[in-house]
This record gives C-alpha cells, sequence and structure tokens, in this order.
C-alpha cells in the first residue's frame, strides 16, 4: 500500500519516517527503506524485495529503446517481466507482448516472464532460472 501511495504521490516516506520515531518501530523504519515508489503492481514489489534478496543488481521500471518500459533490468542485460492477468490475458496483450519479446532479444536482451504464482508460490524455481540466465551472461551484440 505504501509503495502504491508513494508511486501516485498521495504520500511522502518523510511524513512516514517523521511518524516512527520510537525505538519499538525500528522493523517499519526498515521496511520503508525498501519503498521505492517504482512498482506499477504489488507483485513487482514482491518480486524486487526477492530480487534484491538475492544479491541481483536490479533497476525497475527501465526504458528500453524499440521495445519501451520494462519491469526490471537485472545486471544490465536480463529483463524480467512479470505478467499480471489484467494486463496480459487477451489477443491483442499476447501480441503486444510477442512483439516486445521479439524488440527485446532483437536489441540484444535477454527476456524471462514470470506470473503472480511464480513469484508468490514458485520463488526458488524463478530464482534459479534468473541466477542461470545471469551466469551464461550477455548475449552477443551487446
Amino acid at each position: 500500500m505504501v509503495e502504491s501511495a508513494v508511486r501516485r504521490g498521495d504520500m511522502a516516506l518523510s511524513f512516514l519516517f517523521d511518524r516512527l520515531d520510537g525505538d519499538r518501530n525500528g522493523k517499519a523504519r526498515e521496511a520503508l527503506r525498501r519503498v521505492t515508489g517504482c512498482a506499477e503492481s504489488p507483485i513487482e514489489v514482491v518480486a524486487r524485495l526477492l530480487f534484491v534478496a538475492a544479491g541481483f543488481h536490479v533497476e525497475t521500471q527501465v526504458s528500453i529503446e524499440g521495445v519501451g518500459r520494462v519491469d526490471f533490468l537485472l545486471d544490465g542485460f536480463l529483463v524480467v517481466e512479470i505478467d499480471g492477468a489484467a494486463f496480459h490475458s487477451d489477443r491483442k496483450a499476447l501480441r503486444r507482448d510477442h512483439r516486445r519479446n521479439n524488440a527485446t532479444l532483437l536489441n540484444g536482451y535477454l527476456i524471462l516472464r514470470y506470473g503472480y504464482e511464480d513469484v508468490m508460490f514458485e520463488q526458488e524455481a524463478m530464482l534459479d532460472q534468473i541466477r542461470l540466465a545471469l551466469r551464461r551472461g550477455r548475449p552477443h551484440g551487446r
């Protein structure tokens, strides 16, 4: 909720930090330090926290020429998209995703796509795939 409020401009983190100054608010302050205001959905917040905890170099909402904005860019070459059913479930969206995938690869990036279930229930499998892609390194031509 805080991530969304910060992204929309409805709340400033400083406002919340000012109200959490006591000794008993350490965990809340630590959680606030993880808020970036970049996520477009709650599932992206969970994914970002997983990626950071796994030690990946994480950039969020990166604009790539010919592709547009992507959810995550890991280690400068691996695009990770988190697909929610609301924006990726009809034929038009599927065609758009195919075009974006193709443009991403043709621009020299690798791409992996995950859904809600992957992020919430298959975290280790998802992270293992990402680690494998990162170990394989940058595609040729970049």
